[in-house]
């Protein structure tokens, strides 16, 4: 297996631009904002068009020469029709009608991470799934770094791809975290390797159906040269049929194209799992090949297990050494708001896990500390099927504490599981499971639902809990 860690200069070529005489960028924000700067900076007229009055990044594109125009408010149909290109921001859905029309009458449409596939020859290593994209998409890019690599962190998270663009730069490697709302504008990615973390029914307030979420997801691996796939998640059986027939029949020197990653020992020598010695001990491994003891970590869960094993899986081509992984494994905190743990006070461990936005964040890490629980839910639904949890709730969750838009249902359907109490805070949840809770259980703020209804986002929920945690 030839090693992509290498010194070769990434180039960049726009130049298929071109053939569009009429370009609109669809919503603002970083990515809009990202793609209006580094089309205008190589010449490119561009026409911006955005439903809000006052979108972030306005004032960053009203003082760039070459916007031809700038709609606010709605969107111009007309302006749309008239053009032979749209690049759709990811916060724009497809299905806005206007949007549609223009599609119906002919016009292309692309997004800012198609524009990147198509531009850059730099290797993309490219991450989704409902839940953990940003911790595997960040520890992928630490190892990287600490291998000596030049490696750009983005997508989702953090930067906007477009600066994947910039040419002073000459990175070796891009490390990619991708939502399906980007996947969708992205037919052909070409990702030196990708991978699908898990699925679970999410956005379904954006979607039809969970076929179609799920179908969005699954784009990443359009074009790859590596896939990896979790052979532990039911809703990815069905990939190894797909990596089967489509991707195996190829071959990189004898080196299987489909590679899965999971918690038991691995099934061949290309998969990622865990070994165990008759000492006990547990290793992090590829086939038979020991990398590192799974101990060498401070993330809480078994799932993070499996973000580690995916973060190693994702890199196999670049043959990064031990050293370099097992030095990012033993520094690295995880991100805020993902299985962060707060304190612990008198025996009880208290842990914020903020991002657990949908159902299954939240299986994931009832199922990753398989410890006795209190825990802390609720908000806006996205969709998902709260009966999901029920069985994990009669295992493991001493009593729960319900709050936001969604509460009421949540209650309805667990009462019978489970002790649930519906309070009108997070203050009043705090206060309560501190009075509740027994030395040797965790509190633990999962909330399965979107924050929007109390918070300006899971972040903001995260933090009032911290603090609140922080004040007893």
């Amino acid at each position: 297996m030839t090693s992509l860690h290498t010194t070769n200069k990434s180039t960049v070529d726009l130049t298929w631009l071109e053939q569009y005489r009429h370009i609109t960028v669809i919503g603002l924000g970083m990515s809009g904002v990202g793609v209006v700067k580094a089309l205008t900076d190589r010449g490119y007229v561009v026409h911006v068009q955005d439903s809000r009055e006052n979108p972030a990044g306005l004032d960053q594109v009203r003082a760039r020469k070459n916007v031809a125009s700038i709609h606010l408010g709605g969107f111009d149909q007309q302006g749309l029709l008239d053009s032979d290109l749209l690049i759709v921001s990811p916060g724009v859905s497809l299905q806005t009608p206007e949007v549609q029309k223009a599609m119906n009458n002919g016009v292309a449409i692309t997004g800012d991470v198609d524009i990147v596939a198509r531009s850059s020859s730099v290797p993309i290593v490219a991450i989704t799934g409902s839940n953990g994209k940003s911790t595997v998409t960040q520890l992928a890019g630490e190892i990287c770094q600490a291998a000596g690599m030049h490696t750009f962190i983005g997508g989702n998270i953090g930067r906007s791809v477009m600066e994947l663009l910039d040419d002073k730069e000459h990175y070796e490697v891009a490390v990619l975290e991708l939502s399906s709302f980007q996947l969708e504008t992205t037919p052909n990615l070409g990702a030196q390797s990708a991978v699908v973390l898990n699925l679970s029914p999410d956005h379904l307030d954006r979607y039809e159906s969970y076929q179609a979420y799920a179908q969005s997801k699954l784009a990443i691996y359009n074009q790859a040269s590596r896939v990896i796939w979790n052979r532990e998640d039911p809703w990815l059986q069905d990939v190894e049929l797909f990596t089967t027939k489509k991707v195996n029949k190829q071959t990189d020197k004898g080196v299987k194209k489909a590679i899965s990653f999971g918690l038991e020992e691995p099934r061949n020598k290309y998969d990622f799992g865990v070994l165990s010695d008759e000492q006990g001990s547990t290793y992090f491994a590829q086939g038979k090949q020991r990398i590192c003891e799974t101990t060498i970590t401070s993330l809480i869960g078994t799932h993070n297990h499996l973000n580690i094993l995916a973060a190693l899986a994702v890199l196999v081509d670049f043959e990064i050494d031990n050293d370099s992984i097992k030095k990012t494994l033993e520094n690295f905190q995880g991100l805020p708001h993902r299985m962060q743990k707060v304190r612990e006070i008198q025996g009880v461990t208290w842990i914020n896990d903020s991002k657990a936005t949908n159902v299954g964040a939240t299986v994931s890490a009832i199922i990753g500390l398989q410890g006795s629980i209190v825990l802390i839910a609720g908000g806006q639904g996205k969709g998902g099927e709260f009966t999901e949890l029920t069985p994990l709730l009669k295992k493991y969750v001493r009593r729960v504490y319900l709050l936001g838009e969604d509460s009421p249902q949540m209650y309805d359907c667990w009462q019978h599981v489970v002790d649930c109490q519906l309070v009108n805070s997070l203050e009043e949840a705090v206060s309560e499971a501190h009075l509740f809770v027994e030395q040797g259980e965790i509190v633990l703020l999962a909330p399965a639902c979107a924050s929007f209804d109390m918070f300006k986002s899971f972040a903001a929920r995260g933090e009032r809990f911290m603090k609140l945690v922080e004040a007893l």
